[in-house]
């Protein structure tokens, strides 16, 4: 079985020459042109133009602003789908000099019958990435997103879909998993949009008979942003707990040493037979699906571990005997 083969620079990207720009408008039909699920990349990961922006709050004048990708920070708390501020523990990709074709998904407030300028807002997002549409129970590529779909979460509606070309890459990471981007224009307060963290992996067509192609499947089933939320949950811990600093460096891709060792170990496990996934699947389950209850949960499970650890120790001291009261 012939390993896959890998896209570090998770977005499509390609090192640019120059600085321009170009844009190409497109409908709905034309989506699937911009779809890359026919090539031999493996996408983990995929991102945001540097000029998307994002609510920051800035603690010492107790309000939000809007900050772009490029100016984002890790450690800056970013409005999220739950209606708080999470903090960034990480990118999953931080490219600022490499680049990508992106998808500009223009859409309208239900209540804009007229196209107006003001009420008009575009999103600029590589296909591969998971953003929420309404009527789904999970988040779907972008590039899936047709002419006519509300997107969370308060229903703008997309009229048009086009392409352009732009210098900088970022995906930025948050404990939830999901935050809400601002889009480039019009009135933030209803010109936001929902978007998750992750990205589509995506199986080179070629090797259909895989146990990845076969994981790629039946994925929908369970969600890849739960299953790369669910991968990612060592590092997060780390990074969201202590944010250390090897949790945002980068290697020369823009890419966590994290993710990085991850995309390797998919190419690795895409050279195993059948059954040594399953296996291997099964195992990651285990120890990721632990991991995750002590995320959750940790702060319930601790003080009764400690408890009891402390109660055996006390059971096991030497020198101590058992008084009894004689009646």
């Amino acid at each position: 079985m012939r390993p896959m083969s890998l896209l570090y620079g998770v977005c499509s990207a390609t090192t640019a020459s120059g600085t321009s720009t170009s844009t190409t408008t497109t409908t709905s039909a034309s989506t699937e042109r911009l779809r890359r699920l026919g090539s031999t990349e493996v996408y983990v990961v995929a991102c945001f133009s540097f000029d998307t922006k994002v609510q920051v709050w800035k603690p010492n004048f107790h309000r939000a602003e809007d900050t772009t990708m490029a100016d984002l920070q890790v450690g800056d708390r970013i409005l999220t789908g739950k209606d708080t501020y999470e903090p960034v523990y990480a990118f999953g990709h931080y490219a600022p000099h490499t680049e990508a074709e992106f998808l500009t998904l223009t859409t309208t407030s239900a209540s804009d019958a007229n196209d107006s300028v003001e009420n008009t807002t575009t999103l600029q997002v590589t296909g591969e990435h998971l953003i929420y549409r309404q009527g789904t129970a999970h988040p779907l590529p972008a590039s899936e997103i047709q002419v006519g779909d509300k997107l969370e979460p308060h229903g703008r509606t997309v009229h048009k879909i086009g392409s352009i070309r732009k210098k900088g890459l970022y995906a930025p990471l948050v404990p939830s998993g999901s935050f809400l981007v601002v889009q480039q224009q019009g009135d933030p307060s209803v010109g936001i949009i929902q978007v998750s963290s992750y990205a589509m992996v995506v199986v080179p067509q070629q090797h259909p008979s895989t146990g990845m192609a076969h994981l790629q499947n039946g994925m929908p089933l369970m969600s890849q942003h739960v299953a790369i939320h669910t991968f990612l949950t060592p590092y997060r811990m780390v990074c969201a707990t202590f944010l250390l600093g090897y949790c945002h460096t980068y290697n020369e891709k823009g890419l966590p040493h994290y993710v990085d060792t991850g995309i390797q170990i998919l190419q690795w496990a895409d050279t195993l037979t059948l059954y040594a996934q399953i296996s291997l699947l099964g195992v990651a389950l285990f120890v990721f699906g632990t991991l995750m209850v002590l995320e959750h949960y940790g702060w319930i499970l601790l003080p009764g571990l400690v408890w009891g650890l402390r109660r055996r120790r006390r059971r096991r001291r030497p020198g101590t005997t058992t008084k009894t009261k004689m009646v």
